[in-house]
């Protein structure tokens, strides 16, 4: 959900250009911003490149690893990894880099939204701790029980820290003022995560023998029907089709790879 954008693990200039002029031919909206990448180098719109691995001061949070990861691996090799992300359901949002008029208030109200969607979900799967399997048993089930951890906080935490900055902004044009594209990005990331739960724990749920659990399922179902609509209304979300998603995809992946080899010649 959102724009379309392109993580790198070094820069390569030459897929920018057709990597644009793609999404613009097929009415995708470049993604200026994303909780995936926050503080990351920006070489060029929409195309994101981390710090060196052992540099973490930079990263979003949750990616503080990404050094060991095998994300990185081939940069010992002289190579290069290249992730393009292309939405599903677009959203002109995330383009928009008109400064945001009151980021700080619209922070506070995304924390309150993923904690109140993270505390509902966790409600009704303490009340069906005993339907599905044990989480040693069952990928869905560590994920969620993951999730209900720790999960919305350190997602409403992250905020804090972009709020003083929204706040100690003074002028448009001040670097710290955060932008309607961004606001929208860390927007997605609060409403998606108590819909993957919901969604992952309705799976569950629906699998369960129980008796108990049809109930559980109708009243979790209605949270995630309310919040998905939600979504949809608040970040002007419209369909991409899927040929466009593919070939915009495609496209990416062939202009990195000619890049790529071009640089080993």
């Amino acid at each position: 959900m959102g724009g379309s954008w392109v993580q790198l693990t070094r820069d390569l200039p030459e897929p920018a250009v057709p990597f644009r002029t793609s999404a613009a031919e097929l009415g995708i909206p470049l993604q200026h911003g994303t909780y995936d990448t926050l503080y990351w180098e920006n070489p060029s719109p929409a195309v994101y490149v981390p710090p060196s691995p052992d540099n973490t001061a930079r990263l979003a949070a949750g990616s503080e690893s990404i050094g060991a990861s095998t994300w990185c691996a081939p940069l010992r090799y002289g190579g290069v990894t290249a992730i393009a992300e292309v939405p599903m359901w677009a959203s002109d949002l995330a383009e928009d880099l008109a400064p945001h008029p009151d980021a700080g208030h619209a922070f506070r109200e995304l924390a309150a939204l993923v904690l109140d969607g993270g505390r509902q979900v966790t409600a009704v799967l303490e009340r069906a701790r005993t339907f599905p399997p044990p989480p040693r048993h069952d990928p869905l089930r560590r994920v969620v029980e993951w999730m209900a951890d720790d999960l919305y906080d350190m997602i409403a935490d992250s905020r804090e820290p972009l709020a003083r900055q929204a706040a100690a902004a003074s002028a448009d044009d001040d670097p710290r003022r955060l932008t309607t594209a961004q606001v929208a990005a860390l927007n997605i990331v609060a409403r998606r995560q108590p819909v993957h739960a919901a969604g992952l724990l309705l799976r569950l749920l629906k699998a369960s023998g129980d008796k108990a659990a049809p109930a559980l399922y109708r009243e979790l179902d209605e949270l995630f029907s309310a919040w998905c609509a939600d979504a949809e209304e608040a970040l002007r979300v419209r369909w991409v089709p899927v040929r466009h998603q593919v070939e915009h995809q495609a496209r990416t992946v062939l202009a990195g790879a000619e890049s790529a080899l071009k640089s080993l010649r």
